[in-house]
């Protein structure tokens, strides 16, 4: 059994990025994306099926990242519920959402892809539905801190769900209006403050 070439990986991979970033999936090119990368057309499809699998291989480390650190918060605030240190926690949120950022920079480029070069892929609805389970998840483990008397709401279903909607698509247009990791850190502080999340829900 041979052994696949990896070696051209990572010009394929940053050349398509280039090429994303530019165009967006439905107008980039495989052949810009192999001749920026000094390679044949030969060479992408025997990696991958084509133009989509490419896109798909691109923007995944943003998907993981994003997942990953969505899974990490609502299993640190059910640890902090068992160790009784939610209110201590979530005064300092601002600090977290810094760390989240910092993260999330490290794959700035293909998070910047994966929200505002994806039409016609199959992550083109990625926005709304990462956007609505983190809303669904947040509102029922808020929902049950405060039937324990964790905490108090004071926000219906539907406010909860259109401010939850509006603070990620404010952080997320950090990536489309490319942001310095400084700047974006600086504004983690300005959404804090007009979100007032502490306002609505009391620890």
């Amino acid at each position: 059994m041979s052994i696949r070439d990896t070696s051209l990986d990572p010009r394929i991979m940053e050349s398509a990025k280039k090429e994303f970033v530019k165009k967006g999936f439905l107008d980039a090119s495989l052949n810009t994306i192999c001749r920026n990368a000094g390679i044949t057309t030969g060479a992408i499809y025997r990696r991958f099926k084509g133009k989509e699998e490419l896109f798909i291989a691109v923007v995944q480390p943003a998907i993981d990242v994003l997942n990953t650190l969505s899974d990490e918060t609502f299993e640190a605030y059910k640890t902090m519920e068992k160790e009784h240190s939610l209110k201590e926690t979530w005064a300092n949120s601002t600090e977290n959402i810094k760390k989240w950022i910092k993260r999330l920079y490290k794959e700035k480029e293909s998070i910047k892809i994966l929200l505002s070069k994806s039409d016609g892929t199959v992550h083109s609805n990625f926005i709304h539905n990462f956007i609505e389970e983190n809303f669904r998840g947040s509102y029922q483990l808020m929902k049950d801190f405060e039937s324990k008397g964790v905490c108090r709401v004071s926000l219906s279903y539907e406010e909860y769900h259109i401010l939850v909607t509006c603070y990620w698509t404010a952080l997320f247009e950090m990536f489309v209006h490319d942001f310095t990791l400084e700047n974006a850190l600086a504004f983690a502080l300005k959404t804090d403050k007009f979100f007032a999340w502490k306002k609505f829900i009391e620890f």
